[in-house]
């Protein structure tokens, strides 16, 4: 049977909708199995019920879902979605505890080798739907003042990118590093302290978000190659 949520766990996962409404969910549910809140072998409630009591999208959802299970908080079946025991948990977190506690030097490599990898294939296979979701996460970037927000839609231009490479062990390999991936933006962006001129990195990110956008519009991987791995190289710049 499903699980009940009370009305206090309820309007504790509540909140606005935005760009990175799906991770924030997901964040929150994640909060809630590590505590037991959510105890193992709770079946979540039907997918449209809980989308109504929370008040957002089937689609960020079924995102927070996606990032929940890559994680190995939850498992998802045709009878249901139920958390996982701590033992699938612990076994599960492997790679999310591993970039947590990586070198600089090591995640320089990763975002290097998996991101410029990622950009390729979604040059090739990027669908319109793709395209357009890109597009807003790059117009809500170039148009926010605020570290926070920048960091939200930078993230979620990223998360997009590896969606659209349209291959699932990327997408979920990209979703179980988001979190730790939005931090390191946050520190990087707020630095700039709400300027925006050519030498902030709020601008440089636009540009090269701007130029990878268009290699993949273009459909040449060569280009979004190039301009992904001088992104990741400006980022990471100290």
């Amino acid at each position: 049977m499903e699980g009940k949520m009370s009305s206090t766990l309820l309007d504790s996962l509540r909140f606005a909708e935005n760009p990175n409404a799906s991770s924030i969910l997901s964040s929150r549910l994640k909060e809630m199995i590590l505590s037991e809140t959510l105890p193992a072998g709770f079946i979540f409630p039907n997918e449209l019920a809980f989308c109504s009591q929370l008040g957002v999208g089937r689609g960020t959802l079924r995102d927070a879902y996606k990032e929940l299970e890559a994680l190995g908080f939850i498992t998802r079946t045709k009878r249901g979605t139920y958390v996982n025991d701590k033992d699938t948990i612990s076994r599960s977190m492997t790679l999310d505890a591993t970039l947590k506690a990586a070198e600089f030097s090591d995640l320089l490599e990763f975002r290097k080798m998996f991101e410029c990898g990622t950009v390729r294939l979604a040059a090739e296979r990027a669908s319109a739907e793709d395209i357009a979701a890109m597009e807003k996460s790059v117009e809500g970037l170039s148009g926010s003042s605020e570290a926070s927000m920048q960091s939200d839609f930078d993230a979620a231009f990223h998360m997009d990118v590896a969606k659209a490479a349209h291959n699932s062990i990327m997408e979920a390999s990209m979703y179980s590093i988001i979190g730790l991936f939005r931090k390191f933006i946050y520190s990087s962006l707020s630095g700039d302290n709400g300027k925006r001129s050519p030498e902030t990195r709020i601008y440089r990110a636009v540009w090269y978000h701007e130029k990878i956008l268009e290699a993949i519009k273009e459909r040449n991987p060569d280009d979004a190659e190039h301009y992904m791995m001088e992104h990741i190289l400006d980022v990471h710049t100290k």
